[in-house]
């Protein structure tokens, strides 16, 4: 009887879409189906009781005339959805999505300055059909554990943001702004290119993406994952980088404390400057507030530098080696964190090759000898450093410079 039941409300519900270009959920209106469930909208839904699809069935979205929106004052949740909208789909509401989304034809919108409006998606398995015309134009969020492509995008372009989560279930935020980061942008924020820490060298004004893990409580712990970025030859990577060598590129990521850009690394990179991905080392998400690319500074010419310092007993690669620094003494070495936070800094640096200078005055061993917040004389934690070192070939000559990262093992 109930089921009976059920199904006649279902066709009374069609029956009012059929008559009627939108439709109103009031705040004492319930609307649940059974699985194989499937309900289509021709025109506006308007929610303010309950909309809950969660149980099983599928909504699609169906207008080939007009834009389409979801409003009212309580989210849908629907479990698998359908979008075959030409002329968009517009949410001034939230949605949360069960099970997975199809997109036929059209786009998701969503207002770009409020975060709290998005398409959400709680199945690792998400979504099917994403393109250039069809994606979510605004924000977007996943609930799972497994990698993840988020579909989004801007105006006509797909331009998907990933994150490899290292088996870490949470909840994550995403959305892509072809604007520039520290202009007037739909975002509603600025984040200025020149704020950064002194490795990196230019900061993409051409796009960047917002990306957030979203606490479902207080004490919720983020974990560390990585993001992947992908670009196209409208990210102008050749200007951004100099050149066509991709060894310079990096993800930077605005820190929301320290309110600047900090080079995120390049764990993998794919593809040439018209086209590719590169991927950021492991970071705390919850830190940053933006995403995009940057190049490291420029550098003039190539310095011999081993980068390995095994700064323990045995006596092996024990400290920083530059080959054939004292043909330069006018130089100068300074290397950083990942923070950018200066760890050491030496003008005449002079460790040269061990096996012919043992016994140099001024070597870097994994110690602290910067001018900032880190005491000196403290020995660095294990992970990687970058350094930049300055030198004159002659004492009439300008300084050239060469950087890159260096790894401090014990």
């Amino acid at each position: 009887m109930l089921k009976n039941t059920l199904i006649i409300f279902l066709l009374a519900f069609a029956y009012s879409f059929a008559q009627h270009d939108s439709v109103t959920m009031h705040e004492q209106g319930v609307l649940r189906t059974h699985n194989n469930a499937q309900i289509g909208i021709f025109g506006d839904l308007t929610n303010h009781g309950v909309f809950n699809v969660n149980d099983g069935g599928e909504v699609g979205f169906y207008n080939q005339n007009r834009e389409q929106q979801i409003v009212g004052t309580n989210r849908p949740i629907i479990y698998s959805m359908k979008i075959d909208t030409p002329q968009d789909l517009n949410l001034q509401v939230g949605v949360d999505v069960i099970n997975n989304v199809d997109f036929i034809e059209g786009r998701v919108l969503t207002a770009r300055n409020r975060t709290d409006v998005s398409l959400d998606i709680f199945n690792d398995n998400a979504y099917e059909g994403a393109s250039d015309t069809n994606h979510v134009d605004g924000f977007t969020s996943r609930d799972g554990s497994e990698n993840y492509v988020f579909p989004v995008g801007d105006d006509f372009r797909l331009r998907p943001i990933e994150i490899i989560t290292n088996g870490n279930l949470a909840l994550y935020k995403a959305a892509y702004f072809y604007e520039d980061a520290a202009g007037f942008n739909a975002y509603n924020k600025r984040f200025d290119r020149q704020e950064k820490n002194n490795f990196l060298g230019r900061v993409s004004p051409f796009e960047f993406w917002y990306i957030d893990h979203e606490k479902v409580n207080s004490t919720e712990v983020s974990q560390d994952i990585q993001v992947t970025l992908t670009w196209d030859r409208f990210s102008n990577i050749e200007d951004l980088i100099g050149g066509k060598d991709l060894k310079n590129l990096r993800v930077a990521g605005w820190h929301k404390d320290q309110q600047r850009w900090l080079d995120l690394g390049k764990f993998t990179t794919e593809g040439d400057v018209s086209e590719g991905k590169i991927s950021s080392d492991p970071i705390n998400v919850d830190l940053y507030e933006v995403v995009t690319f940057a190049s490291l500074i420029n550098t003039e010419a190539e310095v011999l530098v081993y980068n390995g310092v095994s700064a323990g007993e045995d006596g092996a690669n024990d400290y920083l080696v530059i080959a054939n620094v004292r043909d330069l003494p006018n130089n100068k070495l300074t290397i950083f964190n990942r923070w950018g936070v200066v760890v050491y800094e030496q003008e005449g640096y002079d460790a040269d090759d061990r096996r012919f200078v043992p016994n140099p005055k001024y070597r870097f061993d994994g110690t602290s000898q910067g001018r900032s917040t880190i005491k000196a004389d403290e020995k660095l934690p294990v992970g990687t450093y970058f350094y930049i070192f300055e030198y004159a070939e002659n004492e009439n000559s300008p300084r050239k410079s060469t950087s890159g990262y260096l790894y401090l093992t014990r």
